[in-house]
């Protein structure tokens, strides 16, 4: 059954042209109609009921343009949905890049009525408040020559995706929700795979001085659905592994993390990037990226647009 009223749900998928889906959380069911395995490893693109769906995937490479992978740090636009009725529901997407996955946070309109989006048009949430029309860009690369390849160096602030478990599943576990999904992104922040990460409590990777912190962060995901802000560290060195010795704390290196995080019934999506330096002009914070710019907050625009 297909929720009658605004409902969010999150997902990941891979950051390439096949926009495979990594996860999805089971709101989604109330909202589409479909269940997280029907959609699981299959390409997003294909749930996208707007003729501009071979389009999407592209949204996620055409800001590389700019100098630096940091220039764009997050992505708002409007797209109608297939339902597995066959109807369409109208979506308000939040879109945030890690180095080879995507995150994503979907609220949906399931009063507003179908109008086939010709043109993708995208808010890109840089320094410059861009818009970017994604259908219009590609029909212009099309008919020029194409330049060659280009190697890009990494990004200077690395950032990496986690899904956890939610409360009231995370209250059995004194050190926090368990970890059920994490990019591979996540080397980059602290020593530790997403192997290593499985089902690990999230508290073993953030630093004690910052732990009442974030379990407060836990505790505003539980009463909202808004997408939540919060700045903490993580250890570089967390005990996660079975027979490791443990690195004592005050020889642990902490990494500073911003944080932005979304919650359904049943888990929450973290989106972790490392902190610029204080007073580095190259950078707007997380915060600042999905709350300056005040079309962000409302869907009418956008929804009457054709």
């Amino acid at each position: 059954m297909v929720a009658a009223g605004p409902h969010i749900y999150f997902g990941i998928h891979t950051r390439d042209e096949s926009a495979r889906m990594l996860y999805i959380s089971e709101g989604v069911q109330q909202v589409l109609g479909f269940t997280p395995a029907e959609i699981m490893s299959r390409p997003a693109s294909e749930y996208i009921a707007d003729s501009v769906h071979a389009d999407y995937p592209l949204i996620f490479t055409q800001g590389e343009e700019k100098e630096g992978e940091d220039a764009v740090g997050a992505y708002v636009f409007y797209l109608n949905v297939k339902t597995a009725t066959g109807a369409s529901v109208l979506e308000r997407v939040t879109a945030f890049a890690c180095d080879t996955c995507v995150v994503f946070v979907c609220l949906s309109f399931p009063d507003a009525p179908f109008r086939d989006r010709r043109e993708l048009e995208v808010q890109v949430l840089d320094r410059e408040m861009t818009r970017l029309n994604v259908s219009r860009h590609r029909r212009h690369r099309s008919a020029a020559p194409q330049p060659p390849a280009l190697f890009r160096a990494r990004s200077r602030l690395p950032r990496a995706a986690l899904v956890v478990e939610f409360p009231p599943r995370a209250a059995r576990c004194p050190a926090g929700p368990l970890i059920t999904f994490a990019s591979g992104s996540i080397g980059r922040l602290v020593d530790a795979d997403a192997d290593d990460l499985d089902r690990c409590p999230f508290l073993r990777l953030v630093a004690l001085e910052d732990v009442v912190r974030v379990c407060a962060l836990f505790e505003r995901l539980a009463a909202s659905t808004d997408v939540q802000h919060e700045a903490f560290s993580l250890l570089r060195k967390p005990h996660v592994i079975a027979g490791d010795v443990p690195v004592a704390d005050a020889d642990n290196p902490r990494v500073a993390v911003e944080c932005l995080a979304a919650a359904a019934h049943n888990g929450a999506v973290l989106l972790l990037r490392a902190a610029g330096a204080s007073g580095d002009g190259g950078h707007l914070s997380l915060l600042d990226l999905v709350s300056s710019d005040p079309e962000t907050s409302d869907a009418h625009e956008w929804a009457q647009a054709t």
